[in-house]
């Protein structure tokens, strides 16, 4: 599978909150994420340390149990603000530092949602994110437009994780779902964990 590269503008639901554990390595941060109460302690970010603890204590979505985040760029992520790839060990995301908080965020939870994705979602998850979204239902998931479903899906993803309607100053591949559609994908993206 293509590495996915986001370039964004200068009862039973089980909300998986977060646990973080720091990595022995310089710029790289391990993830685990649990179930539970949610204590998140995260080194290496920076000025962001503060932000994304919170953002992962507060998370609005299901999401993989482990992910890896670092923040130096592998060679196929230059010039991203953020990327990840389905084969990349231990649900690896990168996301650029030298943002602000807010787009910080984005980006991670950006990345974070094609790791859901990538958990194997499937055809008729998209389908009906598709049909939320004014998507035709022979569009393709990858296919080659210029803001294909599956990084408005990754961007819809980040939103609905901050509990947040989308700042269009600050979306990226241009989501811009009304305030129904955005609640209606929120609530979809949180019953794909009930499984």
């Amino acid at each position: 599978m293509k590495i996915r590269r986001t370039l964004l503008p200068s009862g039973k639901r089980s909300y998986v909150l977060a646990r973080i554990c720091a990595a022995a390595l310089g710029a790289t941060i391990a993830c685990l994420l649990s179930g539970g109460t949610a204590h998140a302690h995260v080194y290496g970010a920076g000025p962001h340390n503060a932000q994304l603890n919170h953002s992962l204590n507060e998370a609005q979505v299901p999401h993989v149990g482990h992910i890896k985040v670092t923040l130096q760029a592998p060679a196929d992520c230059e010039g991203a603000l953020g990327c990840t790839d389905s084969s990349w060990k231990h649900h690896e995301i990168y996301v650029d530092p030298d943002q602000s908080n807010l787009q910080f965020v984005v980006t991670f939870w950006h990345e974070a949602g094609h790791q859901w994705d990538f958990t194997g979602l499937g055809a008729k998850f998209h389908d009906d994110w598709k049909a939320l979204n004014n998507w035709p239902a022979w569009a393709g998931w990858w296919d080659d437009f210029d803001e294909p479903p599956g990084e408005q899906f990754a961007e819809s993803y980040a939103w609905c994780a901050l509990g947040i309607y989308p700042d269009k100053q600050k979306v990226a591949y241009d989501y811009t779902p009304n305030i129904d559609q955005f609640q209606q994908t929120c609530d979809l993206i949180r019953r794909s964990d009930d499984g």
